[in-house]
């Protein structure tokens, strides 16, 4: 995960919206997908699972995940939502966009 460029500009735009209304927040920079926004769910999983095992030494309370995902399984059998639930279950808060895909009919 290389947080020292942001091709696309998303991540700094969130980012700086936080800094924004947060100016003394620590942000901590997780770049999970590529210079063209292409990417894989398990580099997202990557970076959530290192937010969430590095979290006290960095003083992470929060992870923004915004990124299109689309659904083809069940949210009990993803792997990305599983990732997601363990970060909360560590008592992290996770924040995510939604609406970027839509939904399947169930």
């Amino acid at each position: 995960m290389d947080g020292q460029r942001d091709e696309n500009g998303h991540g700094t735009h969130v980012a700086g919206i936080i800094r924004a209304v947060a100016p003394d927040a620590h942000i901590v920079s997780l770049k999970a997908m590529g210079a063209d926004g292409s990417g894989s769910t398990s580099s997202v999983i990557a970076a959530i699972e290192w937010a969430t095992e590095h979290r006290l030494a960095w003083n992470i309370k929060i992870i923004n995940v915004s990124l299109g995902h689309p659904v083809t399984i069940s949210a009990k059998d993803d792997p990305l939502v599983q990732a997601v639930e363990r970060a909360v279950a560590a008592g992290l808060v996770v924040v995510t966009s939604a609406g970027n895909l839509g939904k399947t009919a169930d």
